[in-house]
């Protein structure tokens, strides 16, 4: 097929017999790229006040145009040991924090979301922020992490306090990013 254009833009391209794609003319709003992870198994932090990553649960992704925007959605499913722990949901693009609160009052720790729990619940923190990075007209890969940090308390990844492998239920974490055409 070649390439369609429209103008000087080329808004798809297709090379042999592999599936076209759109080009760097395509429509705004445009999904041009998916990448998702999900992560099945559990891990457990002990340290608290500190971010720490959520191993094998990470995207990836090189974007096909500088004006692109990426969107990050994803789930998390958390618990905690004791009713006064309180999750912070921290999300990164390559090492930068994003999708930050306002830092304005008393609030030390910025973060997407956070969830007070109850003794050996585990609760679902949503994720859902549309990123703007700078993408150099030849792009790179960026890759958007998550990282957990407690204020006071252990807490665990896909499953309660509680859970020592009895009558408890597992859950998943997922996250998908989404190059979207600007």
């Amino acid at each position: 097929m070649g390439d369609f254009k429209m103008g000087s833009k080329t808004v798809m391209s297709q090379s042999g017999t592999s599936n076209p794609t759109f080009g760097s003319g395509a429509p705004t709003g445009a999904v041009l790229n998916v990448v998702s992870s999900s992560k099945t198994d559990t891990q457990t932090f002990t340290s608290t006040n500190t971010d720490e990553t959520i191993t094998g649960l990470s995207c990836t992704i090189t974007p096909k145009s500088t004006s692109s925007k990426i969107l990050i959605m994803g789930h998390l499913s958390v618990g905690n040991n004791t009713n006064t722990a309180r999750t912070y949901c921290k999300l990164f693009r390559d090492s930068t924090q994003v999708g930050l609160g306002d830092a304005g009052g008393n609030s030390q720790d910025r973060a997407m979301s956070a969830t007070d729990t109850r003794t050996y619940e585990q609760r679902s923190i949503p994720i859902n922020f549309l990123d703007s990075p700078t993408i150099p007209s030849t792009p790179v890969a960026i890759t958007y992490t998550v990282k957990l940090a407690s204020g006071s308390q252990p807490y665990h990844v896909n499953k309660d306090g509680e859970d020592n492998g009895g009558n408890h239920s597992r859950c998943i974490c997922t996250l998908t990013v989404m190059e979207i055409a600007g």
